[in-house]
């Protein structure tokens, strides 16, 4: 069976965070198991992680010959199973991790709204770059007329994987054109430039968190001229270490920008940490506070994920514990007098081990909206999505949990999730990337006038194929929707933009 060489990348960096490469065919480890292994064999465990992650830079640095090699490719993924099942053995002989058996949850109600309501004016149009390149929609970020397209795992002048970013703009409904290709200054290969982007009005932020060497950067983009110019680079200022992962995750809100280091060790092994940048009467941005969880604990990932809206920030952690092992949590933060605090800690009401809520979030005035896509309400890891409303105490409460009418187990619902606003009318947009054999999709919803949010629509990707993963992230602006599509073409990656209602 034929794979890409990025999933077999992906399924090492993913087991250092105990996550399996198919999602969930079984339960992580706990926590418990976890502090005992690493008290026990941390060094060595450490150092056997490194060879491997060196061995598997290696192996992307072949790519090209292996994609040419079809009939090798099992083989190759065979192999690094293999090593990665050495490595766990001889890390710790005799140790097994346990078995879980997952809370099962009724399935939730969804309220219909009529088939005969449209949401998209035109249909999905397609968006490739002008050249090649792998990864394309890694990343998206649109605001007004512009878009942001990251490329991650592309080559340019800076070798392999070094990573390139692409700007758009509108001109007509539905019309984007390419008029920028954006590449880091002082680049190198597997850097994975353009990881996370993000842009508000004349700024773009962008992600740079190569994991195979030191540091994590951001890169400040400003618009000069009619030509976005690297102004700034910035790493944290009170940590630069290989496995941070600064960077991963950026976000942009008027003079705010926040990035997350999810396996940034302050409080304990990976238990995460996220990074506020403000701008000065100069227009230069500074480090103006490092941000942590009043709860840290060992590998809560505090960090997976992020999104902002004015005064209220909010972060997943979703291998935090509170109802479960990895079952999930996200915390808000607001800003007083310049000064960001922790204001409240959520998690869902019928949370379960291994939910891993937390893994993507919006943010609009009063609303909060945070992914779930690990959940079993129908069937293994089919997903949903919690809504949490704010209430006269200021305090936000869980007031509705969405699953799809017509999911299936691995759908992945609540892969990611964007809102165009809190009012009558607005819409929520929920990835769905893992439904129809991986084709994937994305499910509306509308605020209706007794504040319950509806299901509207389902998109799909014109000509979808198994494997585009369609949904994998979907970004609004005004009445701009733009869906990624990472695995079409072969992994080369696609984007679908239209115009909403």
């Amino acid at each position: 069976m034929y794979y890409s060489l990025k999933l077999f990348t992906t399924v090492v960096l993913l087991f250092s965070e105990l996550l399996y490469a198919d999602g969930k065919t079984q339960d992580p480890p706990t926590k418990v198991w976890v502090r005992k292994r690493i008290n026990k064999n941390k060094r060595y465990c450490d150092g056997e992680i490194e060879k491997l992650e060196r061995e598997n830079v290696q192996i992307k640095a072949t790519m090209a010959g292996f994609m040419s090699k079809n009939d090798d490719l099992q083989a190759q993924l065979e192999e690094l199973v293999k090593k990665v099942s050495g490595i766990e053995k001889t890390c710790c002989p005799g140790t097994s991790p346990p078995t879980f058996t997952k809370v099962t949850k009724a399935p939730t109600a969804i309220t219909e709204a009529p088939t005969t309501a449209k949401c998209v004016e035109a249909e999905l149009a397609p968006i490739q770059p002008d050249e090649a390149f792998d990864g394309f929609g890694s990343s998206i970020a649109i605001y007004g007329d512009t878009m942001i397209v990251g490329s991650e795992d592309s080559d340019n002048n800076f070798g392999q994987n070094s990573g390139v970013v692409f700007i758009y703009s509108r001109s007509g409904p539905g019309i984007w054109e390419q008029v920028d290709k954006l590449m880091a200054s002082d680049g190198s290969k597997y850097d994975d430039f353009g990881g996370s982007v993000d842009i508000f009005g004349d700024t773009i932020v962008i992600g740079m968190n190569n994991a195979f060497a030191p540091g994590g950067f951001i890169y400040i983009f400003t618009l000069q001229d009619g030509n976005w110019v690297q102004t700034q680079k910035l790493p944290p200022n009170d940590s630069y270490k290989e496995e941070d992962l600064f960077g991963q995750y950026v976000a942009i809100s008027e003079d705010t920008i926040v990035v997350t280091s999810k396996w940034n060790p302050e409080n304990d092994y990976r238990s995460g940490a996220v990074y506020i940048f403000n701008r000065d009467g100069s227009k230069e941005w500074y480090q103006k506070q490092k941000l942590l969880p009043s709860d840290s604990d060992i590998s809560d990932n505090f960090g997976s994920c992020i999104a902002i809206d004015g005064d209220t920030i909010v972060v997943g952690s979703y291998n935090d514990d509170d109802k479960g092992a990895d079952s999930g949590s996200a915390y808000v933060f607001t800003r007083d007098n310049g000064q960001w605090s922790q204001f409240q800690k959520l998690v869902p009401s019928d949370g379960a081990a291994n939910d891993w809520f937390g893994g993507t979030a919006a943010v609009s005035g009063g609303t909060i909206v945070i992914g779930n896509q690990f959940d079993d309400d129908k069937g293994d890891a089919s997903g949903s999505v919690l809504i949490f409303t704010k209430k006269n105490n200021g305090r936000f409460k869980e007031t509705q949990k969405l699953v799809a009418n017509d999911g299936q187990p691995r759908d992945y619902h609540g892969r990611h999730v964007a809102i165009s606003g809190d009012n009558i009318g607005d819409k929520l947009f929920v990835g769905t990337y893992g439904d129809d054999e991986n084709k994937g999709s994305v499910y509306v919803y509308i605020l209706d006038e007794s504040k319950t949010w509806v299901s509207y629509e389902k998109l799909v990707a014109p000509e979808g194929q198994p494997s585009d993963f369609f949904g994998g992230m979907t970004e609004i602006s005004g009445n701009n929707l733009v869906i990624s599509a990472t695995g079409r073409n072969s992994f080369k990656g696609s984007i679908y933009v239209a115009e909403i209602c």
